[in-house]
């Protein structure tokens, strides 16, 4: 059975170094990102500036101000770093949850592979990889040869193009597939027989986890779809294809259903018990208050000495009726507003660059 501690492929490459981690993404990042090709036409031309002009004609299809395209590169190496590092971050911010959510699994350590085991398998990767790919050279067809003749037809400039690019690919397709899977993953434990907690042990009955790890996960996507509007902000707002903002639109969109997606199973669950809690403590109500009439009467009709009785049952009614305001008060959500306060900041700053590139393309 495949384990979410198993590392990835990608992540295997990069331990190969044997650097820290941080480190050896940056330079893969560097020597399969922008700066390796730079690097690949200056070992032929000795000139940086046409180095530096034909890397961003591969990558943008256009001649840029110098200012203008190194600005646009540094965002690329910063985005193939970002996206790189962050499946490891991902895999482990799940491996890091597993004590918290072995005490939610019906089946424990088993169910939690089951459910999360997919998460570092090489095949999906590589599907979406093919996918991508074949998606780009369609989306381009005709200019996608005119850039990489623009680049160069040298052996260098070829090996940088044919290793490079399918690994750009994969390194999104994993990303994207570490993500998917893991908010799958929450999706199908949110559907076990979950072991929740009593209210008077957790407010949130034990599922917090749940909601911080969905957080987590989605805020790291949409972190990386941040960086890739900043693309045709900074390099092109005027010319910049309508598709590029509708495809990031959509995306942001998607973000928002994902973050909620695992968790609605959560919440049907966690409304359950609420009205549970509700309904037991209005019938222990309706009961004191029946309590509490008799008592009236029998205080009546005999001496003072019941009187201890009569404060014993009111004490009784006034604790149903505190319990029952705190069952009133159980979140149907496994979420706090700090939460859903940071999710919303994200979606704003997404929300607010891709209206600024709309708006700078009118002009």
């Amino acid at each position: 059975m495949l384990e979410p501690e198993r590392v990835t492929f990608l992540e295997r490459f990069v331990a190969s170094f044997h650097i820290p981690f941080y480190w050896g993404c940056l330079l893969l990042a560097f020597f399969f990102g922008p700066p390796g090709a730079i690097l690949s036409v200056y070992v032929q031309t000795y000139n940086l500036d046409e180095a530096i002009a034909r890397t961003v004609h591969l990558f943008f299809g256009m001649q840029l101000p110098v200012w203008q395209g190194v600005a646009g590169l540094c965002l690329l190496l910063v985005i193939l770093f970002y996206f790189l590092y962050m499946i490891r971050y991902m895999r482990l911010k799940l491996v890091a949850a597993e004590s918290l959510l072995l005490s939610l699994s019906p089946e424990g350590e088993e169910t939690f592979h089951k459910v999360f085991g997919g998460v570092s398998r090489l095949g999906p990767p590589i599907v979406i990889d093919v996918i991508l790919i074949v998606f780009f050279l369609l989306q381009a067809v005709s200019e996608v040869p005119v850039n990489f003749v623009v680049f160069g037809t040298a052996p260098a400039n070829l090996v940088f193009i044919v290793v490079s690019f399918p690994l750009w690919f994969l390194i999104f397709g994993t990303f994207a597939w570490v993500y998917f899977s893991s908010i799958l993953g929450l999706h199908k434990l949110g559907k076990k027989p979950l072991k929740l907690k009593s209210i008077y042990e957790d407010r949130m009955l034990g599922v917090r986890p749940i909601g911080s790890l969905s957080l987590s996960l989605t805020f790291t996507y949409l972190a990386g779809l941040s960086i890739l509007t900043l693309v045709p902000l900074v390099v092109w707002p005027n010319t910049s294809s309508p598709s590029y903002t509708w495809l990031l639109s959509v995306l942001a969109l998607l973000g928002v259903v994902f973050f909620f997606f695992p968790l609605n199973t959560i919440h049907k669950k966690m409304l359950d018990v609420k009205h549970r809690e509700q309904e037991a403590y209005r019938k222990l109500f309706s009961k004191a208050i029946q309590k509490q009439t008799e008592s009236r009467t029998q205080v009546s009709e005999s001496s003072l000495s019941d009187i201890r009785e009569v404060l014993i049952r009111l004490t009784t009614l006034l604790t149903v009726g505190i319990t029952k305001e705190e069952a009133a008060a159980i979140p149907t959500w496994p979420f706090d507003t700090p939460i859903l306060g940071r999710f919303s900041a994200m979606i704003l700053s997404i929300i607010t660059i891709l209206i600024a590139n709309i708006i700078l393309r009118q002009f």
